[in-house]
């Protein structure tokens, strides 16, 4: 037994076989929305978001993709007000950004960007969100060109302008993928290969 494990902790298995569906590989990623956890799925037949109000009992609340079958993989998921906000990695049109206000069924989500923003081939997934100083921001991974961040005052379809794009970062670097808010600045976390460099901004 590893010693850093404290003894008398437990693993429960609540889901198993994919949430019923094998075709799922993973739980990328999860959130809390309007008091329900969400779970994001990776599947090369279309990624799946599920809901659960207490833990133990989960439904699908999605489309295979979110509507786009090529998307394989709910990457980062975000609640801010009152959307919760899903980045998709896609890599034959490009990553894509969807939203929903209180998801029950697929019907409920609207695409919010699609065809990798500005470039379908290149940009393949949303990578990061983070809501700052009244803003929602969005990295992109791009391992062509580099990574991307846009950003948006209210979230909705139209709404987003790209702040940065692959010139402005060191060579090499190929994802924003994750920012974080801390002691008033915005940090991003770069991907460059097998390393990390973090840039920070407290400008709006």
């Amino acid at each position: 037994m590893n010693p850093d494990i404290k003894e008398g902790y437990s693993l429960d298995r609540i889901v198993s076989d994919g949430f019923g569906n094998r075709q799922n590989i993973g739980i990328v990623y999860m959130e809390i929305h309007k008091g329900a956890l969400f779970a994001g799925t990776a599947n090369y037949q279309g990624c799946e978001v599920f809901k659960s109000d207490d833990g133990e009992t989960w439904s699908l609340v999605s489309a295979p993709g979110l509507g786009n079958k090529r998307n394989i993989c709910v990457v980062r998921m975000r609640s801010w007000r009152g959307y919760l906000y899903a980045g998709l990695w896609n890599l034959r049109t490009g990553g894509e950004l969807w939203r929903a206000r209180s998801p029950k069924d697929p019907s409920d989500w609207e695409c919010v960007m699609a065809g990798g923003l500005e470039n379908r081939k290149n940009n393949q997934a949303v990578g990061a969100i983070r809501a700052f100083k009244g803003w929602l921001y969005i990295g992109i991974f791009n391992p062509i060109d580099g990574p991307q961040v846009w950003r948006s005052r209210d979230g909705s379809p139209g709404s987003f302008v790209k702040i940065l794009d692959g010139s402005f970062f060191p060579d090499k670097t190929t994802d924003a993928s994750i920012l974080y808010e801390w002691n008033d600045f915005l940090y991003l976390g770069l991907e460059a290969g097998d390393f990390q460099v973090y840039l920070k901004s407290g400008k709006e």
